[in-house]
Order: C-alpha cells, then structure tokens, then sequence
C-alpha cells in the first residue's frame, strides 16, 4: 500500500514539475518505499544517540553506520567509553517519537586489563630468562676454540632450574648435551663435558 501511494506520489510531483531531488526527498522521508532512509532521519537518529551517549556518561568514540531496523527504527553501533573502559553501545532511534534508547555492554575490564599486563610482564620476564639461558649457556658450551654450537633446542624450565638441549662439533665430532642453568645462581653448566 505505502509503495502503491509513493508511485502516485511520484507521477503527480513529475507532471506538476516537481520531479529528480525533490521527489526523492519525499519518497524517502517516509512518502515511499520503506527502504531507503533520509538522510536528515540519519543525521537526527546519529545526534539523538550521541547525545543519549553523553547523558549517561559516556564519551563517543566512534558511531557506525546508520540501518533501518524496521518499524520506523533506526540502529547504531557505537563505540564508547566511560572512566577509562571501553563499551560497545546498540542505539535504537524510533522515527516516530524521535527518542533514542541505548543498550552497553563493557568491552573490557580494568581488572582484565590489570591482569593482562601481568602476563604480558610475565612473558616478557620468561623471553629475558631464555635468552638468559641461551646466553649463558652458549657460554659454558664455548670454554676454547677446539668447541663450536651447531644447534640450540627449546628452553624447558622446571622449577628453579632450566635445561637447554644442544649439539656441538668438538674436534669434528658430533656430540649431544643439555646445559643446566640455575636461576638462582645465574650459573650455567653442561654435565660430562671436557
């Protein structure tokens, strides 16, 4: 029925002169087909949001695009945040009543962001202890010329103590050992070398 009104509407505003942009200016602030949404529906619906925004205290980070939700409803993403944390906002805006209702969720914690920078410091402590160990242990492997590294494995730590498994070419022969790196001491040692 709406699109049967918006078609008569269109054929009356082209025979009275009135056609192009002005036409669909009318189509689209509700005379026609539904699926297309006015551009100042979109800017009061955008405005109407922010401001719902503010009203709870929240600053706009960011808004998304404006999509028609159906029964004269428009939706917006928008990014948020409020004392630091960040919230993922749903803006429901009612064309008729022109009033915006806002939905937030927290996106992240600062007890979550507390606890990530722990782990993030502790992994970057466990990256400085392996090269520690490496370090240390390349050291130990290399007493005079006659020893060379050919291969390193992986960092295995147990405790206090780390093992580094390694290859090395003594007098050209291959042998196979595991360094032993104390993290008290700072002290790494290769047991049945020399």
């Amino acid at each position: 029925m709406r699109q049967q009104i918006g078609a008569a509407l269109l054929a009356v505003l082209a025979l009275s002169g009135l056609a192009g942009e002005a036409a669909a200016q009318v189509l689209w602030a509700g005379g026609g087909g539904g699926e297309r949404i006015a551009g100042r529906d979109r800017e009061r619906a955008r405005e109407a949001c922010r401001q719902e925004a503010r009203r709870r205290d929240f600053s706009v980070r960011e808004t998304g695009a404006v999509r028609d939700a159906g029964q004269d409803r428009l939706r917006i993403r928008m990014e948020l945040e409020r004392r630091g944390d960040r919230w993922i906002g749903q803006c429901t805006y009612d064309l008729r009543d022109r009033r915006a209702e806002l939905d937030v969720r927290r996106l992240d914690r600062s007890a979550d962001r507390k606890q990530a920078r722990e782990q993030s410091r502790e992994r970057g402590r466990a990256a400085d202890s392996r090269a520690n160990v490496r370090d240390a242990c390349a050291r130990a492997a290399v007493p005079d010329s006659r020893y060379q590294i050919l291969t390193m494995g992986r960092v295995r730590r147990e405790g206090s103590v780390s093992f580094l498994p390694m290859t090395l070419l003594v007098e050209s022969s291959q042998i196979d050992v595991r360094c032993v790196f104390d993290h008290r001491t700072g002290i790494a040692t290769i047991p049945n070398l020399r």
